[in-house]
């Protein structure tokens, strides 16, 4: 936990589309998620009047199953747990946050960017990564540090770099 006392830079998620989820369709979460996320910018704006800090607003896809330590999508969220591949376990929220951190100074991840255009900078970004470490795609889905639902846009990213070995 940090005080702010002089003028810094806050990087924060843009908050302004709706979010999505299981419970989409219940009126009661709609009305909450909207005025959490209200309550949020308010409170920040706030502290960025009185500090005289600038508020850097970043796109916030996949910041919470990005490894903040490697920047790549190795690893899983479960709650408030984000396991990396290496089996360190770091406190989700935390995570998230240093990721939003990274993400304000990412010049290939843009605020508007859509969400399928930044998979596929992740997904590049942990292709190159896995083949640094002498990995595939393969391998890192067969270990479990990449989650299936990648599994087809890696291998398709993966076959346009040359072979391991």
């Amino acid at each position: 936990r940090q005080h702010i006392t002089e003028p810094t830079e806050l990087f924060v998620e843009d908050l302004s589309s709706p979010i999505k989820s299981r419970f989409d369709s219940k009126r009661i979460n709609r009305k909450l998620n909207s005025w959490v996320k209200g309550e949020l910018q308010d409170s920040v704006e706030v502290i960025a009047q009185e500090t005289g800090s600038t508020v850097v607003t970043v796109n916030p896809a996949y910041t919470s199953q990005v490894d903040c330590l490697t920047g790549t999508l190795l690893g899983r969220r479960d709650g408030d747990r984000f396991t990396c591949y290496t089996g360190v376990v770091l406190q989700a929220d935390k995570n998230a946050a240093k990721n939003i951190l990274i993400r304000g100074t990412d010049n290939e991840i843009s605020r508007y960017m859509k969400y399928s255009e930044v998979l596929t900078v992740l997904l590049h970004r942990t292709v190159r990564y896995l083949h640094s470490k002498g990995y595939s795609v393969e391998f890192a889905l067969t270990n479990g540090w990449l989650q299936p639902k990648f599994k087809k846009q890696a291998l398709v990213i993966e076959s346009s770099y040359l072979p391991l070995g």
